[in-house]
């Protein structure tokens, strides 16, 4: 019985298994493996066999069998029968009822065991960033150091290759004294290998200090040939919602790479901070969390319950009376600005991103909050209405004042339904030259219409 009930529990694990990866693949497996095989030991701890030959201890998933029943106690013998006649047997005791079952205990997506496990992937897709610059004060000629951290964005660990994605502030000082103001030497360490001899030298591709955002590039290392390292999963920073649990990882006072958690307090707002140029400021479209965020911190990833990326950590509010205030730039920005700087500047003399303009601006109306009953989660809705087409742009006496736009898709992508005004500005950044960007709209009468806007050199503008 005990065999056939171990049968029954492996079953049920297995599909326990097969709901949990099957539905967060990107959450629990890299490209590199996949499962090859499930057992539950005596402790009832479920192990995953791989097909890289590792495993992993997701700990007790199943309860311990119920203690089998006592035996029934027998029947008393009957009494002899008279005149010499045999007395019947008694009836035999009853066999105990058996001990119950014990029960299954899912781990769930909201437990300590899967934000750890999330954790432990988002290390493996973090690095801390050091930085040297030499300057001129008064003469003298003085070297100095900075810290930061970045994320791993793309990477071919057969060619130990590797793109990194950081903040333009970590990488760069106004006080350089070279150039562009970017440290002639920038170090990048994997988690567990933060000492000097396991230093990987990286390469600056471009960056925009408007963004704050810059991106790196790492060849031929032979320590990332053989590490556990990989690339984050990004999630469209869009779909996060306020309150959700979040995950910073970063290199806090430049001591090494550290996890910390919190919540999203507001998902989408604007923040003025003085140009790190040190002439003028500039707007940042964030994400705020109360998430602990410290100086070595900044380039580090912002990560969800699942271990995606959902933005990149650049800012926290110092003022005395303010308490856990961080930002992050939100993982649609940064990827569209990655994205833009690896398409016109990887190879080439140019650092700059190149921003694609339909010459509208947009703005919003009716906006107001929605509960979505299916995934209990509240979001803000808005109207996106153009406000002004210039004369000259590719979109005048197509788009009119007060259109509203209803979705964006570039070439055969995707469409992208508007329901923030954010989100047109955001997804030109992905458009490069010779795309072709699909919008629909809804016109004065109120008709649903089509227009295709082909993306030309006139229409960039550059965005350092």
């Amino acid at each position: 019985m005990k065999n056939k009930l171990k049968t029954s529990l492996v079953l049920v694990a297995l599909i326990l298994v097969c709901l949990i990866f099957g539905s967060c693949s990107s959450y629990f497996l890299s490209d590199s493996r996949s499962i090859k095989s499930t057992d539950i030991n005596e402790l009832g701890e479920l192990i995953i066999y791989y097909t890289d030959g590792t495993f992993e201890n997701l700990g007790v998933v199943v309860g311990k069998e119920g203690e089998q029943g006592a035996q029934g106690v027998a029947g008393n013998d009957g009494k002899d029968g008279k005149d010499g006649a045999n007395g019947k047997d008694g009836i035999d005791g009853k066999d105990g009822v058996n001990g119950a079952d014990g029960s299954i205990t899912i781990i769930d997506g909201s437990s300590t065991d899967a934000t750890q496990i999330a954790i432990s992937k988002c290390l493996l897709n973090s690095v801390s960033i050091g930085c040297t610059f030499t300057k001129i004060e008064n003469g003298l000629t003085s070297s100095y150091g900075s810290s930061g951290s970045g994320v791993i964005y793309k990477i071919n660990k057969e060619a130990g290759e590797a793109i990194i994605v950081t903040n333009q502030h970590v990488v760069y000082d106004s006080e350089s004294i070279t150039s562009n103001g970017i440290s002639p030497s920038i170090n990048v360490y994997l988690y567990g290998l933060e000492y000097s001899n396991f230093a990987i030298e990286a390469t600056y591709i471009g960056g925009s200090a408007n963004y704050d955002i810059a991106v790196l590039k790492v060849t031929n290392s032979d320590i990332i040939k053989n590490s556990d390292c990989s690339s984050v999963t990004i999630r469209d920073s869009s779909t996060v919602c306020v309150g959700e649990e979040t995950i910073a990882i970063g290199n806090p006072m430049g001591e090494g790479i550290a996890a910390t958690t919190g919540i999203l307090s507001v998902d989408s707002e604007e923040i003025d901070m003085k140009s790190i140029t040190g002439t003028g400021s500039v707007t940042h479209r964030v994400m705020r969390v109360d998430t602990p965020i410290n100086p070595g911190n900044s380039g580090g990833g912002l990560f969800d319950s699942n271990g995606n990326l959902i933005g990149i950590v650049n800012a926290k509010n110092i003022e005395s009376d303010v308490e856990n205030v961080g930002y992050a730039i939100p993982s649609s920005i940064a990827i569209g600005i990655t994205e833009n700087i690896l398409y016109y500047c990887d190879g080439v003399t140019s650092t700059a991103p190149m921003r694609a303009l339909l010459g509208i601006s947009v703005g919003l109306d009716n906006p107001h909050a929605e509960f979505d009953a299916s995934t209990g989660k509240t979001f803000i809705v808005e109207d996106v209405v153009v406000h002004g087409v210039n004369s000259d742009s590719v979109a005048k006496d197509i788009l009119c004042e007060n259109d509203i736009l209803k979705s964006v898709s570039i070439n055969d992508g995707e469409a992208i339904q508007l329901t923030r005004q954010f989100m047109i500005i955001d997804a030109l950044l992905y458009a490069h030259v010779g795309d072709t960007v699909n919008v629909t709209y809804l016109n004065s009468n109120q008709e649903e219409c089509n227009a295709s806007f082909v993306i030309t050199e006139s229409m960039l503008q550059e965005y350092p």
